[in-house]
């Protein structure tokens, strides 16, 4: 599976905690994840957006966690969570196993070492082989243009003439059923986020008061 079809399968796929993913999948999401994020956490930096500090164990120095990089993890945990589900289930484990984290050191080179596995051959416990979803947003978005450099060839073809719902409907012919997954995710998003946030203010203020 290609880098773009793997980013898009984990956004569309983010409530899937059932079928499976193959490695590519996987890491290419996960390099997604860290590039972005890394990229976000250098913009709070240089525009001094802090809402969050993190102090180094051992260290006098700190992290500042600013509204783009809560944004993005937010907007990342939900797929991601999904995915390393998913991608136990490719090597034919529950997605219980992701429990081992908690015991040190052993449960994440344990999860690490799951993630590196070839998945099964044929069909599992989990089902068959991870498949690429149908509905591809990136080719979606190119019926407007704004991606044709990413996929110079889209898999659907639109006629400069087409109005803009034409449009819309050969490029997502099921564009009710996304946009209500889409915007279930969001909320969930926001739900987390707004939670979250309302724990840091209160244990920030406990600390300040104490």
């Amino acid at each position: 599976m290609s880098f773009f079809k793997s980013i898009n399968n984990a956004f569309v796929k983010c409530f899937d905690f059932k079928t499976r993913a193959n490695r590519a999948e996987f890491w290419y999401f996960y390099l997604f994840t860290t590039a972005v994020g890394f990229v976000g956490l250098q913009l709070d930096m240089f525009f001094q957006l802090q809402l969050v500090g993190i102090e180094l164990a051992n260290s006098t120095d700190s992290i500042m966690l600013g509204p783009m990089y809560i944004f993005l993890y937010f907007l990342f945990i939900v797929p991601s969570f999904a995915l390393y589900v998913r991608r136990l289930h490719d090597v034919n484990r529950s997605g219980w196993w992701l429990l081992i984290v908690l015991v040190p050191f052993i449960g994440i080179i344990t999860i690490i070492f799951f993630m590196c596995l070839k998945g099964t051959e044929g069909s599992n416990d989990f089902g068959e082989v991870s498949s690429y979803l149908s509905f591809d947003l990136f080719f979606a978005l190119n019926a407007f243009g704004p991606l044709q450099l990413l996929h110079p060839e889209p898999s659907f073809k639109t006629s400069p003439s087409m109005s803009f719902s034409n449009k819309l409907n050969v490029a997502i012919p099921n564009r009710k059923n996304i946009g209500m997954r889409i915007n279930k995710f969001f909320l969930i998003v926001i739900f987390q986020g707004l939670i979250i946030t309302s724990i840091i203010n209160k244990w920030i203020s406990i600390v300040v008061n104490f």
